[in-house]
């Protein structure tokens, strides 16, 4: 079967990059012809060194500094790793772009996420297929709404899901909603990332030379002083210097920057001796290949679902940090071994169950 995958290929994100990568591999190993619709939304435009003199404070100056370098980082991998499509901007050359498609998988990530589309708040409706009009089949892999269900603002969109041939969704409580929406199964699936697993990630990753060094830190939306303080009690404790991959200036200046690859940014958080983030693929990856963590959820608490549901899902709720509490209690939690092999096992429970709905879904 000759596959497209359209899904949030090309923004500034390790995540969304890297789920990309992990969905191609696995629908590629179940024997199919697979191509990512290079479509290029409005999710995330390349940027110019010139975009990183329009700001006016020294901290935004060096945020957009270590987002450019990120931007460069990244722009070798898409031409290595993705198997793409011509480009795509218009309806037009989308329905150009997948003529002759079996299949169009659409997700993972969080393609059908309000806030990212900014043109009157509303979903782009080339994420649900408004554009097919030959015969093709329409699959749902592991899309993600962010995090709770936005019903009051699904309109003509929901016409659309209602299209597609077979439905899953990476979040279950959503999973559910939907299902009771539209009275039929929707599957609850676990992210791309997850499903390829840390085998097919390690075939591109180099050995691991010594022992686990550093603290390192990852954050979306930095909260500086309260995550300063996480940072500077787990480094007194564990007597281990600090790499960040962070924005702010207040940030940059605790410790080593990192900026890097998508496969770098797993080998930082593979080499890393603990973890600190507040994000849901720092997270995963930190699940992946047996980081100690803690997860820092006092920063967008909304976007904090789809993370808690996860945590809960592998008995790991253990390791949500809360903005309660002295914090060198809460760092001691680093301390606390994790039961890997039981994470793993329902770990890979839950793989089975997602791999036969994707198996199904393309047979």
């Amino acid at each position: 079967m000759n596959v497209g995958i359209l899904t949030y290929h090309d923004a500034l994100s390790y995540g969304a990059r890297l789920q990309t990568l992990a969905l191609q591999e696995c629908i590629r190993h179940l024997g199919h012809e697979v191509s990512i619709i290079d479509y290029r939304g409005n999710v995330h435009k390349p940027m110019h060194w010139y975009d990183v003199l329009h700001t006016r404070s020294p901290w935004g100056l060096v945020s957009r500094f270590n987002q450019y370098n990120t931007d460069r980082a990244f722009r070798g991998f898409n031409q290595k790793f993705y198997r793409l499509s011509a480009p795509c901007l218009t309806e037009e050359e989308l329905r150009s772009v997948t003529q002759g498609l079996d299949a169009i998988v659409v997700g993972s990530d969080q393609v059908w996420q309000l806030r990212n589309f900014r043109e009157g708040r509303r979903f782009d409706l080339n994420y649900f297929l408004h554009f097919v009009q030959n015969p093709v089949r329409r699959v749902a892999y592991a899309a993600s709404f962010g995090h709770d269900l936005p019903l009051a603002r699904i309109g003509e969109e929901l016409d659309d899901i209602k299209k597609f041939d077979f439905l899953s969704i990476r979040e279950g409580k959503a999973a559910s909603e939907l299902a009771a929406l539209l009275k039929r199964d929707v599957g609850h699936v676990c992210d791309p990332t997850l499903l390829w697993g840390r085998e097919g990630f390690d075939s591109l990753l180099p050995r691991i030379e010594g022992e686990p060094r550093n603290v390192f830190y990852f954050s979306l939306s930095p909260q500086g002083k309260r995550d300063g303080e996480i940072i500077d009690a787990a480094c007194r404790l564990f007597r281990e210097d600090v790499v960040l991959e962070s924005r702010p200036l207040r940030m940059c200046l605790k410790g080593r920057n990192f900026i890097g690859n998508p496969l770098q940014w797993i080998n930082a958080i593979r080499s890393a001796r603990f973890v600190l983030t507040n994000s849901f693929h720092g997270t995963v990856f930190s699940i992946l290949y047996h980081r100690p963590f803690l997860f820092l959820s006092w920063a967008n608490e909304g976007q904090n679902v789809r993370i808690k549901e996860l945590l809960n899902k592998l008995n790991l709720t253990d390791r949500i940090l809360t903005d309660t509490g002295t914090v060198e209690t809460q760092i001691n939690t680093l301390t606390t071994p994790i039961q890997w092999g039981q994470v793993d096992d329902t770990l890979s429970a839950w793989r089975r169950t997602s791999r036969d709905f994707l198996q199904h879904a393309l047979a």
